[in-house]
């Protein structure tokens, strides 16, 4: 007597297999959105840097000019021309939005030209994340010491440190 050959077949079955494709897609897309906003946070990081940066070259110019810093109206810092921040502090070297957009910005009192003329400015960079909420929040640094986020409204427009700063 022949006896039944019993075939086993090792394998998994088609539910099995979309069941797993279906939590790798599940895991890949909280990956990617983990890592877009890393990206965002390390960007505004690299900002708040630049404008620190910036602030320590304001410093060093009021110290070989008594005590005065560039007068200027709002000036947008690194457009490249020489009527710039960098222009006005022989900066020789330019950081720049990591983003290429022109979101750094200067204003000071005294008069405009960029002569040893002001007593006071703002530095600010407009940040990708909005930590404090609304549609755009800015990284502010003030000449006199205070850094710090505020929203939109509450943009710099002259030099005068916005009354509030809050930590992002």
């Amino acid at each position: 007597m022949i006896k039944d050959l019993e075939f086993k077949i090792a394998g998994f079955t088609l539910v099995e297999l979309l069941v797993v494709a279906g939590v790798l897609a599940a895991l890949g897309t909280l990956v990617m959105i983990s890592f877009t906003g890393a990206r965002s946070s390390a960007r505004d990081t690299q900002r708040k840097s630049d404008i620190k940066q910036y602030q320590t070259a304001l410093e060093q110019f009021a110290n070989r000019n008594n005590s005065l810093y560039p007068g200027t109206n709002d000036t947008i810092i690194n457009t490249g021309g020489g009527n710039t921040l960098c222009g006005y502090v022989e900066l020789t070297s330019c950081s720049t939005d990591p983003e290429g957009t022109d979101h750094y910005e200067y204003s000071a009192n005294g008069s405009a030209g960029g002569t040893a003329s002001a007593t006071q400015y703002v530095l600010w960079a407009r940040l990708e994340r909005t930590p404090l909420g609304g549609n755009v929040n800015y990284w502010v640094t003030c000449s006199v010491g205070r850094s710090g986020c505020v929203i939109e409204a509450d943009e710099p427009t002259n030099s005068t440190c916005p009354a509030t700063l809050d930590p992002c």
